[in-house]
């Protein structure tokens, strides 16, 4: 078992951790990114998008964007989480906080979408799940068994809590919970990660009582 400050990679993707990585990033997700916007929109077919991450609704909810496709139709809620490097897995939140034994979003988010967004510095591209679907499925997964636990504590210098995670290969997720399928989405050559990645991880002496 890891206890880790930040996200890792896994499956031979290189990690990236610096110290301060995790804080930055959640700062960058809730900017309302124009890449990751312009990623929405095209993707979605969307003709309205608004970034509701900082507004009440949003942080109660675990929603980040909502997008309409027509006047007509319902606003579609999208869960957000934003990379700088492509990785072959991702994280799913069981407990917003460990101290507390808050559930994490897995359980509790009441978005439509989960989308997972590679940022370069000129383009964007990831893949974007069904939550409804995702949360059924792991339902079914014995998840404590089979993938790595990962506690992220915030901020990672002096942590007030820790959240609690596990790291799932893409391809352990079944087709149907996939708006769209793509098998494997490559980094653009003519692109670079926005931000620097390190690959020396910062393995945090935290361990609860749990």
């Amino acid at each position: 078992m890891q206890y880790l400050n930040a996200l890792t990679g896994r499956l031979g993707v290189p990690s990236f951790m610096s110290r301060d990585y995790f804080n930055h990033q959640l700062g960058r997700e809730k900017s309302g990114n124009p890449l990751v916007k312009k990623f929405l929109v095209e993707t979605l077919n969307l003709i309205l998008i608004k970034n509701i991450s900082n507004e009440a609704d949003g942080i109660r909810d675990d929603i980040d964007w909502v997008g309409k496709t027509s006047l007509m139709t319902p606003w579609i809620r999208i869960e957000c989480k934003e990379r700088f490097r492509r990785y072959r897995d991702f994280l799913v939140e069981t407990k917003s906080s460990v101290e507390r034994s808050t559930p994490g979003w897995i359980y509790k988010s009441k978005a439509d979408l989960l989308a997972y967004v590679w940022v370069y510095t000129k383009s964007a591209n990831g893949k974007i799940m069904h939550m409804r679907e995702l949360q059924k499925w792991w339902k079914t997964v014995d998840f404590s068994r089979r993938y790595q636990r990962i506690l992220a504590g915030n901020p990672p210098k002096n942590p007030v809590y820790h959240t609690e995670n596990y790291a799932v290969a893409f391809t352990d997720v079944p087709d149907h919970v996939f708006y769209s399928f793509e098998p494997e989405i490559n980094e653009p050559k003519d692109d670079i990660p926005a931000e620097p990645i390190e690959t020396k991880s910062n393995i945090s002496s935290f361990r609860p009582n749990v």
